[in-house]
């Protein structure tokens, strides 16, 4: 068996797998994001099996089948939580049987093929160390695309879905040498003196368009791999970090809130606005507006914990953080994002 410690912001996971190529694959994807440790304080193993096998166990389980599709493409059920038992979920999209040890914080996947089980992987990750510290770390889990300066100093991009997050995030990583932080979702915490910026690894969800338009070397493994509206193409973070030569930043604090609006008759314009908490809301995800939400039994106390500290971190933004319209066209969006950094001194 292959063995290694993944450290992600002080949660550590330890993975065993007992195939070459399959820690391989592992390490290629999550070592930009999360560093390799030594430490014996793990809070959960993953064993990953490259063969379809039974797993032993106790008689006080719960069986459940997910079929595979948007939403189980994300999410597995309630996995953080210990629901007083032991838990068999098969992913039917990837053919993966997983098993889950809840007194010995041990996770059982068996699957036939590399790729089904590293997506499994991620699926179990972001329950483990996403959806636990979202809730344990008073952390705020929010759509945002992410860009960094040298000296951490982070720009958040948010909006509605087509407003030019991506857009405003490959323009700064390819045109204007910034450093990767997050696409599209990521967490923001408080600490002592700032609030820090904890992204996740997923894949860029990328137009076409944008592909041919900024030259994004890719690998033929994931060329033909489109969203589901056929519009853009999945690009693994770790596979575009490594191929566009961009460092990603594991130590990004909050420094400013953008809202690109795209507008094909726009000279481009840069307003410092002021932004209430129930626009902020829009942005964050609230379980009660997250399609999401039943499917991961999330309970009643959960929604008012996030709205809380959803709260919380905005009283402090007011204090921290500068929130900003920025007004672009396709043809002067670098002027623009030029014009935002001279502002902000960024």
């Amino acid at each position: 068996m292959y063995s290694l410690n993944f450290d992600y912001f002080g949660t550590i996971i330890n993975i065993e797998v007992n195939d070459n190529l399959l820690i391989k694959k592992i390490k290629e994807k999550y070592i930009p994001i999360m560093d390799i440790c030594s430490t014996n304080n793990i809070y959960y193993k993953i064993i990953l099996y490259k063969k379809m096998i039974k797993f032993n166990r106790n008689n006080r389980y719960k069986r459940e089948l997910i079929h595979g599709g948007k939403r189980s493409e994300y999410y597995i059920t309630g996995l953080f939580r210990n629901l007083g038992s032991n838990k068999e979920i098969f992913i039917e999209k990837y053919n993966v049987l997983v098993y889950i040890n809840y007194n010995e914080k041990i996770i059982y996947c068996s699957g036939n093929n590399n790729n089904g089980l590293v997506e499994t992987l991620e699926l179990i990750l972001i329950e483990l160390v996403y959806r636990y510290r979202e809730f344990f770390y008073d952390s705020l889990h929010i759509h945002a695309s992410g860009i960094s300066n040298q000296n951490h100093n982070c720009i958040l991009f948010i909006g509605e879905k087509n407003s030019g997050k991506t857009t405003c995030l490959l323009e700064s990583l390819l045109k204007l040498n910034k450093n990767y932080v997050c696409n599209d979702n990521c967490m923001i915490e408080q600490n002592s003196e700032s609030i820090d910026v904890i992204p996740w690894f997923e894949d860029l969800k990328v137009k076409i368009n944008s592909i041919k338009k900024y030259n994004i070397k890719m690998e033929k493994e994931y060329e033909y791999k489109h969203s589901y509206d056929n519009s853009k193409l999945f690009i693994p973070v770790s596979t575009f970090l490594r191929n566009n030569s961009i460092i990603p930043d594991k130590r990004a604090i909050l420094y400013s809130i953008v809202c690109p609006k795209f507008s094909a008759d726009t000279n481009g314009k840069v307003t410092k606005i002021r932004m209430n908490f129930d626009e902020f809301l829009n942005y964050v995800n609230i379980p009660h507006d997250n399609e999401h939400a039943n499917f991961l039994n999330i309970l009643d106390e959960f929604d008012e914990h996030r709205f809380l500290c959803c709260h919380k971190l905005f009283l402090e933004m007011e204090k921290k953080v500068d929130f900003f319209i920025l007004e672009y066209n396709d043809n002067n969006l670098n002027k623009v994002l030029n014009n935002l950094f001279e502002i902000i001194n960024f």
